[in-house]
């Protein structure tokens, strides 16, 4: 049957189209998968060797100051306490007189005191880890100097205690059930430098817990309940280099911080702070990093840091800052980084005017409230960060910006991967030779009516191998220079210009189809009280669907007062006025009414009625067989309802999902771009067209007369041949020999 042969090639184009997409999106994909850092040389180094004080990449990158600051706290601090740790190892060595090539890994503690189910991994050092242990081993070596008990389910009691360990100097308690903390539980650990006491259940401190440790260099306490508590218990830590409290249930409200004169770095993350004045901080005044991300803070005064001289990195980020005073980083000669992500104030020119600082992280903050002319008077930076790639093109002079890469184009490429350079001239070809050829194909039909409806499509379609020419173009344009005129570009008539052409091409193309579907539902369902429109009024629908179409895509320009910002600056190098980031912002609200309003709501027309359309033909063919037209007319309209399917709900359900904040990978935003979104008007000429029962008739001729005419050339050149050769056998046997009777018999 011609209907199954129809679905079968059906089928088969759309997992050809199918199978295409989801090769070039695998090839599209990073050569680091997640979890692993990406060196220039192409090598892919896993987190665990990332600022790891070794060189894994050639050029360092593994080992970057900032990132690692990012990671750990400052990269000075880092390399402090190392080299405090390795003092402390060398005096170990030394006191039992061991030179520092004869340790290797050699256990030198008693193992007959080494608790059972633990393990001397070097020297001085005990491991009990994940152990599921609920209390402390009752002895240790009394020579110990570090153990490790994390990862276990230790709650602390009055008779556990450390007090005969008069050498600990490093003591893990991480990741326990440790809910209380007795008085004085570490008054004979005069020798411990660093605690850890992170992901406990930890509520209260007690006053006297920290009086006889004087030495304590590092005290981690982060991810517990501690509520405000009287900062007086560290009264005595004049060595305290860090400390760390986020994650905890702090407001200091009644909390103000002694004199720590060797306190570098304080983390006072996620914590239910909602003011920040000077007394809180005022002792700290040798502090090189602060940090207070996510907290409840609305308004920073310019007198809270000013006392700060040695501050080297601050950081404020997503806390809803309403206020921050001119003059807030005024005094900060030393600051280096600031880190302002996802606060609710303008970034001008009163803010970055005192800046000299060398990395500025600004992710989460909307364009329209960063001045960019204000950034480009600082001198110093090297890095900054934003919530969009498109936005470095603002500040082409900064070293590295950051994101690098919106999935789609990079530093370098507006395209940024061969597989999507390659995919957008491949899909602009099919586009516009597909359409090209509908359109005159259909210049001459009978039904004048249908014709001018499948050339308007056909052109609307033709319009979007228009935009991704443009794109192609402009890509090899800028091929590895791109960086630097990125800027430009997003700003242009010319990206304004092919975004408005995409998404006129889009919405041009989707009124067309809900027009036709309307059409031929009333024609179909009810062929006897319907009337068929006449050549006019198509022509009247058309002209409101056209104009519907380039209203939409011209109205941004209206209400943003600029025709660059919608389909450029706000968006990527590609124009299109997608808006997967920034939620609820102008652009973003405008964009999710073309796309889960408008197009969704056509898009779910289209099925209805197609589906009804094929419930109607069942009811009328019940009594009888389903004849060959009817079954390929359903076949036809399936396939136009997969198609629309295909087209649009990647597109919807990314827009969806953007809405409830979930991430949207690079590399499926760029898939998007290149072949859902012309996805429909490279199939529209096949399904409108080419599979209709009388233009594959005229395919069919035509292959037919070429073949037939093959044939008949074939075979006169045949006969004519074979008259050419009897005629020289005959003249050559007649020459020779004269003789009637020989040729008789040859011919016999």
């Amino acid at each position: 049957m011609s209907y199954k042969r129809t679905l079968i090639i059906g089928f088969a184009f759309f997992g050809l189209i199918l199978l295409i997409a989801v090769a070039t999106y695998y090839i599209s994909l990073g050569e680091c998968t997640s979890g692993y850092l990406a060196c220039d040389n192409g090598k892919c180094i896993p987190q665990k060797l990332i600022c790891n004080f070794n060189r894994d990449c050639l050029d360092g990158k593994d080992e970057n100051s900032t990132m690692c600051g990012n990671f750990y706290g400052s990269n000075v601090m880092r390399q402090s306490n190392d080299n405090e740790g390795m003092k402390i190892f060398y005096a170990r060595l030394k006191f039992y007189n061991i030179t520092v090539h004869q340790y290797g890994r050699k256990c030198i503690l008693d193992e007959d005191e080494i608790p059972q189910g633990c393990d001397c991994v070097a020297l001085f050092q005990i491991n009990c880890r994940n152990g599921n242990r609920t209390s402390i081993p009752q002895t240790f070596p009394t020579n110990v100097v570090r153990i490790l008990l994390n990862n276990n389910r230790i709650n602390l009691d009055s008779n556990d205690t450390f007090g005969a360990y008069g050498n600990l100097s490093y003591l893990d308690l991480d990741n326990n059930a440790i809910s209380h903390i007795p008085s004085r539980f570490f008054h004979r650990n005069t020798e411990l430098r660093k605690l850890f006491l992170r992901n406990n259940r930890i509520r209260r401190l007690p006053g006297d817990l920290f009086k006889s440790t004087i030495l304590l260099r590092w005290l981690l306490m982060s991810n517990n309940f501690i509520e405000d508590f009287d900062t007086n218990i560290f009264i005595n830590l004049r060595h305290l280099q860090f400390l760390k409290l986020d994650y905890n249930k702090l407001t200091l409200r009644y909390m103000n911080f002694p004199e720590l004169p060797a306190l570098n770095e304080l983390f006072l993350d996620s914590n239910y702070i909602m003011e920040i004045r000077k007394e809180h901080i005022v002792n700290l005044y040798n502090l090189t990093l602060i940090s207070l991300r996510n907290n409840l803070i609305q308004s920073i005064d310019e007198s809270t840091f000013t006392h700060l001289n040695e501050l080297i990195e601050l950081r404020l980020s997503g806390n809803p800052i309403t206020k921050l005073d001119s003059g807030a980083f005024l005094n900060l000669k030393k600051l280096n980084a600031l880190y302002l992500d996802n606060i609710f104030v303008d970034i001008d020119y009163d803010i970055l005017s005192t800046l000299n600082v060398s990395l500025l992280s600004l992710r989460g903050i909307p364009y329209d409230r960063i001045n960019f002319n204000a950034i480009q008077k600082i001198q110093k930076l090297e890095h900054i960060y934003y919530m969009k790639f498109v936005y470095c093109s603002n500040t082409a002079f900064v070293k590295k910006c950051y994101p690098k890469t919106d999935g789609i184009s990079s530093t370098s490429d507006l395209l940024t991967k061969p597989s999507l350079r390659y995919s957008v001239w491949i899909m602009a070809f099919l586009t516009c030779v597909g359409n090209a050829s509908v359109l005159w194909r259909r210049l001459h039909d009978e039904n004048r009516s249908v014709s001018i409806v499948i050339r308007n499509l056909a052109l609307s379609d033709m319009i979007m191998g228009f935009y991704l020419i443009i794109i192609g173009y402009m890509d090899s344009r800028y091929r590895d220079v791109y960086h630097e005129n990125s800027g430009n570009w997003v700003k242009s008539w010319e990206c304004a210009l092919s975004g408005m052409l995409a998404m006129t091409s889009c919405e041009v193309s989707i009124l067309i189809l809900t027009f036709m579907s309307i059409e031929r539902f009333l024609l179909i369902s009810d062929p006897f009280g319907h009337r068929k429109l006449d050549t006019k009024s198509v022509i009247f629908c058309l002209y409101v669907i056209w104009l519907v179409g380039i209203s939409i895509a011209i109205l941004p320009v209206i209400l943003f007062h600029s025709s660059t910002k919608f389909y450029g600056v706000y968006n990527s190098g590609t124009c299109f006025p997608f808006f997967i980031e920034e939620v609820y912002s102008t652009g973003w609200i405008y964009s999710a009414c073309i796309f889960l309003g408008i197009n969704f709501l056509l898009i779910v027309l289209i099925s209805v009625l197609y589906t009804s359309l094929l419930f109607s033909i069942y009811r009328t063919r019940r009594a009888t067989s389903l004849n060959f037209i009817d079954c390929e007319f359903a076949i036809r309209f399936f396939f136009i309802v997969l198609a629309d399917m295909c087209c649009w709900a990647p597109i919807i359900g990314m827009k969806i999902a953007a809405f409830y904040k979930a991430e949207i990978s690079g590399d499926i935003y760029s898939w998007i771009v290149v072949f859902i979104l012309p996805f429909n008007s490279t199939v529209n000429p096949f399904l409108f067209t080419y599979t209709t029962p009388k233009y594959r008739d005229q395919i069919k001729s035509i292959f037919m007369k070429h073949k037939d005419s093959d044939k008949k050339k074939q075979d006169s050149s045949s006969n004519q041949i074979t008259a050419d050769d009897s005629q020289t056998k005959v003249s050559l046997l007649y020459n020779s020999n004269g003789s009637i009777s020989k040729w008789k018999f040859f011919t016999k």
